[in-house]
């Protein structure tokens, strides 16, 4: 895997030094936020979820291997303000936290948030918007590489329209892997902690992706975060929180970049995800990781589609080798098939009780089986596609 990264980075470097004057937008394609806890939206009674309107992400530099940062924006109550400020009741749209704090208009995420604790019975409506960062000399939000994922670490404040309970704290946004956490109070000895964001428990593995899936030339994703409220926020204090954002962007990439990139997302987080979900018997978790390695590997599929013919035609590949490495994705995605089918299976057993138990246990084994399979296939098409390129 340190390989694929590191051709991945000279990918990255080559065309984001070209582009260094540019600046790129991502288009946050609705999305869910989960938590805290069992909080209560108030405007639509849900509990543990809220969806988000349609928000972007704007004046994005990109100056090396999937490093960069938002520059940082505030021209007051001019247009234009965010969303979240927008949609504040009782907020007053100046480009302001409550605190006085300057908002950093580029990152416009529309995170607003209605909600209310059934434990305590306290209520507010928040907006959760990024501020000047102290992590760069200018106050723009860096973007960091982690591993191969793309990774935002915007500064924020959770702002409920009264200056003495704003709370500044930093979140992490990656298209990587996250970990829905236990509640503080938990992770502290304490009682009264709840230990979900919504109807995703603690331990409960999210992913997010990374790559060109809707084959358009553009580099698209997901991005997921998953971590504890603070604990002096105003509602579901300490409690678990997570998001999933999809985005599609304008930043420009290539299939072979796009192949590479998201070969290293799925061979990177999908094995752990898997692992948490089989140890805690989470077929909901199961599905959804199975789905988005069926979803990755139908965007290889994709991919090679656009990248063969050139290939074939400047001979760095053989019809034979690119036969092969198509063969290899398809074969790939039937052992996912195969695991959903067990997975089915299991589910369908599981309702039975103690009959179907030692069923159950064997269909399990099918499926990770088949998983383990299908990530060998993919290690197979990595390292091929490393060797070609270092031909």
């Amino acid at each position: 895997m340190k390989k694929l990264y590191c051709f991945v980075a000279t990918l990255f470097l080559c065309w984001s030094y070209s582009a260094v004057a540019q600046t790129f937008k991502l288009d946050l394609d609705n999305g869910e936020f989960f938590g805290p806890g069992h909080a209560v939206y108030n405007e639509t009674g849900i509990v543990g979820v809220n969806r988000f309107v349609d928000a972007e992400v704007r004046n994005i530099v990109l100056t090396g291997p999937l490093t960069g940062f938002v520059q940082f924006f505030n021209n007051g109550a001019d247009e234009p303000n965010v969303i979240a400020e927008k949609l504040q009741n009782g907020g007053i749209v100046d480009g302001l936290a409550s605190d006085g704090t300057l908002i950093n208009e580029n990152g416009d995420t529309a995170l607003r948030l209605n909600f209310s604790d059934p434990a305590t019975g306290e209520s507010a409506d928040v907006m959760v918007i990024p501020t000047l960062s102290d992590l760069t000399p200018d106050g723009s939000e860096p973007i960091l590489p982690d591993n191969g994922n793309l990774t935002f670490n915007p500064t924020v404040v959770a702002d409920p329209a009264d200056p003495t309970k704003v709370v500044h704290f930093k979140v992490v946004f990656t298209t990587g892997a996250k970990t829905v956490p236990l509640s503080l109070k938990t992770q502290k000895g304490l009682g009264g902690g709840v230990d979900s964001a919504g109807p995703l428990k603690s331990g409960r593995v999210i992913v997010g992706r990374l790559g060109d899936y809707d084959q358009d030339g553009f580099l698209d994703g997901k991005l997921v975060q998953a971590e504890n409220a603070p604990l002096e926020l105003v509602v579901g204090r300490g409690n678990p929180i997570a998001q999933k954002r999809p985005w599609t962007s304008n930043v420009p990439v290539s299939p072979d970049q796009a192949a590479f990139l998201t070969l290293h997302n799925l061979l990177t987080n999908y094995p752990q995800a898997f692992e948490a979900a089989m140890e805690q018997q989470d077929f909901e978790a199961t599905f959804e990781h199975l789905q988005g390695l069926d979803d990755g590997i139908l965007a290889l599929l994709g991919n090679f589609r656009r990248l063969l013919p050139a290939l074939l035609s400047s001979k760095q590949v053989s019809k034979f080798e690119a036969l092969l490495l198509n063969y290899t994705l398809h074969l790939a995605r039937l052992s996912v098939i195969r695991a959903s089918s067990s997975l089915d299976r299991s589910a369908i057993l599981s309702s039975a009780g103690k009959v179907g138990k030692h069923r159950v246990r064997k269909l399990q084994r099918e499926l990770q089986r088949e998983v383990e399979r299908a990530m060998k296939k993919l290690k197979f098409v990595a390292d091929r596609m490393n060797s070609l390129t270092n031909a």
